[in-house]
């Protein structure tokens, strides 16, 4: 019985002493990578990831002959997209016609302001005797 006890506790001690350990490894996550390695092929313009497992060493790859090495700049690991929005769009639908503008982002999301164009009827000539 004693000797259990003994046992017990060194195994209690050692898993008490582990915890902060395992606790500390599993907090420190990987630093997100800032930049990504792609090479794009020089004909086509074909992309490849370099280090599609190992993103932090993607940016120090070598790329193949007939290949261009380019670094993307990322967003936790990501690469960013790029989105230009037009300041103004036009819709047709039929004879239907709306201008839009863009207007303020709804929660992250890009909106445009519509409005429907009127066409203005064009003068006609009356007869004047």
């Amino acid at each position: 019985m004693r000797k259990s006890a003994i046992i017990l506790s060194a195994a209690l001690l050692a898993l008490a002493a582990s915890g902060p350990l395992a606790a500390s490894a599993a907090s420190s996550a990987p630093k997100p990578v800032k930049t990504v390695g792609v090479c794009a092929k020089k004909v086509g313009g074909d992309l490849r990831l370099l280090e599609p497992k190992n993103l932090a060493r993607s940016a120090y790859g070598s790329c193949r002959a007939g290949e261009k090495k380019v670094k993307l700049p990322t967003v936790e690991g990501l690469p960013k997209p790029v989105m230009v929005l037009p300041p103004k769009v036009q819709f047709k639908l039929g004879a239907t016609v709306a201008v839009c503008a863009l207007g303020a982002p709804v929660a992250g999301v890009p909106s445009y302001d519509c409005t429907p164009v009127v066409p203005t009827p064009s003068p006609t000539v009356s007869p004047t005797s």
